[in-house]
Parts: structure tokens; C-alpha cells; sequence
């Protein structure tokens, strides 16, 4: 079943489990992904948004809203890494040296990291001081509100560098920022320079 105005589900090449896919999603970089109460991901990066939920063959499926999803297509893949041989990259880690990485490769296997654009990475970094993620994503979707362009109906692009270099500090904390503002318009100033 599609929701209104969404593509329909499509299936990736990719079996991670439930707990595998939600510490991918829900660890950061990103901070844009929300779990539903079905188990079903939304998430916003660069300009695309998509749901992704594990499939009744435990593959990955992925649905975008329509207008978006031949883009959501084309960057879904690289954003979730599925172009890395993970495995080989996992057997270079010093698990021999380091049990507790052992420990963690064991018990998340496929564990990856999101290709997360790189202005979204340092912007949530540096609204990361002192807050945990539900904070982050709140600052991160207020900026995303006041401040984005549309992408889809209700979902909003990050600002842009440029764009955060011409937003005043107390503009940038009325989204929750609070001493970060300055640390961020300060890093958008050099950027967009």
C-alpha cells in the first residue's frame, strides 16, 4: 500500500536487520531520521526524503514522495553506502586487539556509515555541544522549517551555508541553537566566503 502522493515501495539489495537499520538511522550523522510506530524511517538529506522499512523477505524498501523519487533513486544507494563492500572493510578492523570492536562487528553486522552530505555532518556537529539527539533534531528541523527550501509537502532542506551566513544570531537561536549560534554563523561566514 502507498501512501498519497508517494512512490510505490521498491526494494533495495540490502538485508540488514531491524537493530542494524535503526543504529545506522538513529546514530548520527544525520539526525534527520524519525522511526514511526509501524517501524517505517523517514528521513531528509540534501534535497530527497524517503521512508525505508524492512521488506516480509527482510530487504530494505524504499518509497519517496512521487514528484522526488526518481532523484530519491539515483542518491539513495551512494547515501546508504550500498557501493562499499562493508565485509571487506570490516576484516580490516584490528578486531583481534580490540575486543569490544569485536564484540560490536559480531553483533552488528552490515553496520555502516550514511554518505551524509558534508555541510548537514558539520552543521549537526556543531549543534551537537552538550545535547543529546533529540535536541540536535529539534534544532536541525527548526532551521530546516524557518530557514530550508521545500522539498516535498512538510519536509525542508537544511540551509545552506550561504544562507546561514545572512541569519542573525538571535534568529538562529529562536531554533534552539542557543550559544551555538554564534559557532554556527560564524562557520557559515568563513564557508560562504
Amino acid at each position: 500500500m502507498t501512501r498519497s502522493g508517494w512512490s510505490r515501495w521498491t526494494a533495495l539489495n540490502w538485508s540488514p536487520t531491524g537493530e542494524v537499520l535503526a543504529e545506522i538511522l538513529d546514530g548520527g550523522p544525520a539526525f534527520r531520521w524519525t522511526r514511526s510506530d509501524d517501524g517505517t524511517w523517514t528521513g531528509v538529506w540534501a534535497n530527497n526524503v524517503a521512508r525505508l522499512r524492512l521488506g516480509a523477505r527482510g530487504r530494505v524498501e524504499w518509497s519517496s514522495p512521487t514528484a522526488i523519487s526518481k532523484r530519491v533513486a539515483a542518491s539513495l544507494p551512494h547515501y546508504l553506502a550500498l557501493d562499499r563492500d562493508w565485509d571487506a572493510l570490516a576484516a580490516t578492523l584490528p578486531t583481534t586487539r580490540d575486543p569490544h570492536l569485536a564484540l560490536c562487528v559480531r553483533e552488528f553486522p552490515g553496520l555502516r556509515l550514511l554518505a551524509q552530505p558534508f555541510g548537514e555532518t558539520l552543521l549537526a556537529f556543531i549543534c551537537s555541544a552538550t545535547k543529546q539527539i533529540v535536541q540536535i533534531r529539534r534544532m536541525l528541523e527548526a532551521l530546516a522549517l524557518r530557514f530550508g527550501d521545500p522539498i516535498a509537502e512538510g519536509y525542508h532542506t537544511l540551509p545552506d551555508w550561504e544562507r546561514l551566513a545572512t541569519i542573525s544570531d538571535a534568529e538562529l537561536r529562536a531554533c534552539q541553537l542557543g550559544f551555538r549560534a554564534k559557532h554556527v554563523r560564524g562557520t557559515a561566514e568563513v564557508l560562504a566566503a
